[in-house]
């Protein structure tokens, strides 16, 4: 078959001149490359339609306040112990705050490290319940 084709080939070439020649082999090029642009186009929209389809949220982010250094349990928060950070909202616990007054004068209950996110549960609001429990 591959025999029949090449030899079907080869009488044709010697039947044309070299204008015909080069004039087919520019015809060859053209289609060539239609198909090339084609393909990629239609893999380009199937990513952006795909894109589309997972509809990528960006992060929101919101102010938290934080241990700026290690608070020992027990110790009453001063404001120099406390900073404001960014966080993702999603990934945080209940009881925080941006504002770092809220936690300023409240003795801890536990030991605070340095970077954790303070919340209310880590602190007492009452000096009542931070003398009957220590």
């Amino acid at each position: 078959m591959f025999t029949k084709i090449m030899k079907a080939l080869n009488s044709l070439v010697k039947r044309l001149t070299p204008r015909q020649l080069l004039f087919g082999a520019g015809a060859l090029a053209l289609i060539t490359i239609l198909m090339v642009y084609t393909t990629l186009t239609h893999i380009k929209q199937s990513f952006e339609e795909e894109a589309k389809a997972l509809k990528v949220e960006p992060i929101q982010m919101t102010k938290v306040v934080v241990a700026k250094v290690n608070i020992p349990r027990g110790v009453v928060i001063q404001a120099d112990m406390l900073t404001v950070k960014d966080f993702a909202v999603k990934s945080l616990p209940k009881g925080t705050s941006n504002e770092i007054e809220n936690f300023i004068n409240l003795p801890t209950k536990l030991e605070i490290f340095a970077g954790d996110i303070l919340t209310t549960e880590k602190v007492f609001t009452d000096y009542r319940q931070a003398t009957a429990s220590t």
